[in-house]
């Protein structure tokens, strides 16, 4: 007998230097809300829109910086040019990509840099948009 099943979406597990300083970023910066933490690890979802992301902090701070500079989330948008002009001012916009571009694989992105050293790439597909609902925050 043939069963089914589906896939929901892919949830990110990102590294935090500083855990309460990362979620703070997140939720004031990105408009993020938090929808639980562990009391004892300090595990943290947080969720906008359609997307979800998971924090953790770890002992090991030498550890946690170098997974974090090696973390890249990207994140697609349906109004990049107004997105950026929200964050452009902001201090936390990628040295190298801190402008929007077109790439030459179709995709206009730009990027920044959370508080632990995650790089996020917010990026819009000009000729494809999914289930992507703007909101203000």
């Amino acid at each position: 007998m043939k069963q089914s099943f589906s896939f929901g979406n892919i949830v990110p597990l990102i590294p935090a230097l500083h855990l309460d300083e990362t979620i703070a970023f997140y939720v004031k910066e990105l408009g993020f809300t938090k929808i639980f933490q562990d009391e004892d690890s300090g595990y943290t979802g947080l969720c906008r829109d359609d997307v979800e992301l998971h924090l953790y902090k770890t002992e090991d701070q030498a550890l946690s910086k170098q997974l974090a500079e090696w973390t890249v989330i990207r994140l697609q948008t349906s109004k990049i040019e107004k997105l950026y002009r929200i964050l452009k001012d902001k201090d936390f916009l990628h040295p190298n990509a801190n402008k929007i571009e077109l790439k030459e694989y179709g995709l206009k992105e730009f990027s920044i840099v959370d508080p632990s050293g995650v790089l996020i790439t917010f990026y819009e597909n000009p000729r494809h948009f999914g289930n992507i609902t703007a909101v203000d925050f």
